[in-house]
């Protein structure tokens, strides 16, 4: 994630890396949680399902 962070820094006009996981992954959820990072509750997914009818 450090890394990541270095990346994003060092790329003109971005200013946050952003990631999502399900509400029902308490390990994802419990991972990141220990690395620092704060859930944040600000967007609404949307999502349609494409391929084959």
């Amino acid at each position: 994630m450090n890394e990541l962070r270095a990346i994003a820094a060092a790329r003109q006009g971005c200013s946050r890396v952003e990631w999502m996981t399900d509400r029902d992954n308490p390990g994802a959820r419990a991972f990141y949680k220990s690395l620092g990072f704060a859930e944040f509750d600000g967007k609404i997914v949307y999502r349609v399902e494409v391929g084959e009818s």
